[in-house]
């Protein structure tokens, strides 16, 4: 039997090879494949029943625990989330309020919550992959190019990274 996955919050290439390679490895399972652009997982089972099923679920959230499977695409979940476009917004508002000169006593400051705003969600990211120690993933390069960024002084840079970096998302 052969059943379609599909899974949501999905954001890592090399995590949805590794999903696909364990759940591959599970002795009730034929073959699986994985569509990282549909987020789709297909699982072709040898013998099917609900107990394997929910082994093959607890496989994907044991290596990415942030991963939501369901058996049909949830059009809701999918698209842009409103939260993260406002946070990066104020975010972004208040880096640039930095370079006001009535500002300029607190400008290093408010950059730095702008940044660490726009980057809220790779931040919080990293730190839930320390706990697995599975943590070398986009989320902690593009944070660490930010941080480094900062740290040289090109402020705007490390703004501009993480922001294109969430378009790009």
């Amino acid at each position: 039997m052969e059943r379609k996955y599909y899974l949501s919050d999905l954001d890592c290439a090399h995590c949805a090879e590794k999903i696909r390679v364990a759940v591959e490895k599970l002795n009730f399972v034929d073959r699986s494949e994985m569509n990282f652009t549909l987020k789709t997982l297909k699982v072709t089972y040898k013998e099917y029943n609900k107990n394997n099923e929910n082994n093959v679920i607890n496989t994907v959230v044991s290596i990415e625990p942030d991963v939501t499977v369901t058996y049909e695409k949830n059009d809701e979940k999918s698209g842009i989330d409103k939260t993260d476009i406002i946070i990066s917004v104020i975010g972004i508002i208040v880096f640039v309020l930095s370079y006001l000169p009535v500002l300029s006593g607190i400008n290093f400051w408010m950059q730095l919550i702008g940044c660490v705003a726009v980057s809220s969600k790779c931040i919080i990211n990293v730190f839930k992959k320390l706990k697995n120690f599975d943590f070398f993933d986009e989320n902690l390069l593009m944070l660490i190019v930010c941080i480094g960024a900062f740290i040289i002084g090109e402020r705007i840079e490390a703004l501009g990274v993480m922001v294109f970096y969430k378009v790009g998302e």
